[in-house]
């Protein structure tokens, strides 16, 4: 199934299929790095970042999918660091993928340059061209599914001018050129933030941007540079999941984003595995 970009009304259409029962959302266990795979109603698959595994994502959505499904419509990369990128290569390798999504902010690694070389092999667009099915985020947009318009995602961040800053990425650190996206599912929603930190937390906030959210994907696996209290005040999830690999050096989550996260329920995925929640 295609996804249809509408230029004009900056937002992204899926085209028609037939009606499903219900949203799955899985955060796969991929140790210190993301891969979150999206299942909705009417049988559309998209997939945010892949871990820092070459093949463990690809792996994971082949025992989530029957055995003859090998097509995804969407793969968001919310910005192009080792450990959310590097498993996207082997999904790319092993699926056939419709479309991605992605800012626009490259590196001079060699995991990135794997990453075009399989876009341009596997995917369908022209990896240097906006063609159809390589699409720019940006702030704004929504992806819809169904006729359902209380089913859809959002992208939140980043804005315009941010997809100027190419190659640096904010000199450098890609962290807060992350792709943030809100999925509404009637009254549910939840937010997916990438390794966004308090700088970017903070715009969004003091923008009046609508981050209220059922579910929050915590930012930058519990780094203490993140989740800052206005942030977690605004979302006001119910539930906070943490992608964050077993014993990893960096001492993710951080004792103090466990702190700010006071009563809120916390699910890991070094602790539980796979994240399950269905809507």
């Amino acid at each position: 199934m295609a996804l249809v970009g509408l230029a004009f009304a900056n937002w992204l259409a899926w085209g028609y299929v037939l009606e499903g029962s219900g949203l799955k959302v899985t955060f796969f266990d991929v140790g210190q790095g993301d891969a979150i795979f999206i299942e909705t109603p009417q049988g559309h698959q998209i997939l945010i970042d892949g871990g820092p595994a070459r093949q463990l994502a690809a792996d994971k959505i082949g025992k989530a999918l029957p055995f003859w499904d090998k097509s995804l419509d969407l793969v968001i990369l919310t910005h192009p660091d080792a450990d959310h990128i590097t498993g996207l290569v082997g999904v790319l390798e092993r699926y056939d993928v419709e479309n991605v999504l992605w800012t626009g902010v490259t590196t001079d690694t060699n995991i990135f340059a794997s990453w075009k070389d399989a876009l341009e092999k596997y995917s369908k667009p022209d990896f240097e061209r906006e063609k159809v099915g390589l699409y720019l985020a940006r702030a704004g947009q929504k992806i819809f599914w169904g006729k359902d318009p209380n089913a859809f995602m959002e992208i939140l961040y980043p804005e315009s001018q941010t997809l100027n800053e190419k190659k640096s990425g904010f000199g450098g650190a890609t962290n807060d050129t992350s792709i943030v996206s809100k999925l509404v599912f009637g009254s549910h929603s939840l937010l997916f933030t990438g390794d966004i930190t308090k700088a970017v937390e903070q715009k969004l906030v003091s923008q009046g941007v609508n981050l209220r959210a059922d579910v929050l994907k915590v930012p930058h696996h519990g780094s203490k540079y993140s989740s800052s209290e206005a942030f977690l005040a605004a979302v006001l999830p119910s539930t906070a999941v943490i992608q964050v690999g077993s014993k990893n050096s960096y001492g993710h989550p951080t004792e103090e984003v466990l702190s700010r996260l006071g009563n809120i329920p916390v699910l890991r995925t070094d602790e539980k595995s796979d994240i399950v929640i269905e809507l």
